[in-house]
């Protein structure tokens, strides 16, 4: 599958996203098994370079939640990402494309996550994030350092985002 296939990287994008909200959401349920859970985070993996948990906030879920826990963590505002541009790009001479966004718990920095995405054995994965929020920085599933990129085409703009820092961002895209 093709890095530069802009619509193939949305759709993954899309799906990867849906999974660790159903992860986030399953660790919520107070009926959910320890099994079920590891198994719903597990399938997280499939769509990073590594271990998911390396690159995405996975809501850890002590052994034996109380109710205090369950209040705590379900008032924490998360929902799916909304992509607001998907960019062609090169990493050390390797095709890959950055997915704009926001973040998956929501908070005031509009879109102020990338996502390195890549052909890996054949299919799309996330090999690297940058966050500029609380977790600064570039995040590689693998533990390497990132190379430098380079556009490597046309930008497509989804949606523009509100927050006036990063629209500028954006709008610069």
């Amino acid at each position: 599958m093709a890095a530069h296939d802009l619509s193939a990287v949305r759709d993954f994008f899309i799906e990867f996203d849906n999974v660790q909200l159903d992860t986030w959401n399953l660790k919520l349920q107070p009926d959910a098994g320890r099994v079920a859970t590891l198994r719903q985070e597990m399938k997280l993996d499939g769509y990073v370079e590594g271990k998911a948990g390396d690159m995405v906030k996975v809501l850890a879920r002590p052994g034996r939640p109380d109710n205090a826990w369950f209040e705590q963590h379900s008032a924490r505002s998360v929902g799916n990402r909304t992509i607001h541009a998907v960019q062609p790009v090169t990493v050390g001479g390797k095709a890959m494309a950055l997915v704009y966004t926001n973040s998956f718990e929501r908070n005031e920095l509009g879109m102020n996550e990338r996502y390195g995405v890549a052909d890996v054995g054949g299919k799309l994965q996330v090999v690297f994030r940058e966050s500029h929020s609380t977790e600064h920085g570039w995040r590689h599933a693998g533990g390497q350092k990132v190379g430098s990129v380079k556009s490597a085409g046309a930008t497509e703009k989804l949606e523009a985002p509100t927050h006036a820092g990063t629209r500028a961002l954006y709008d610069a895209l």
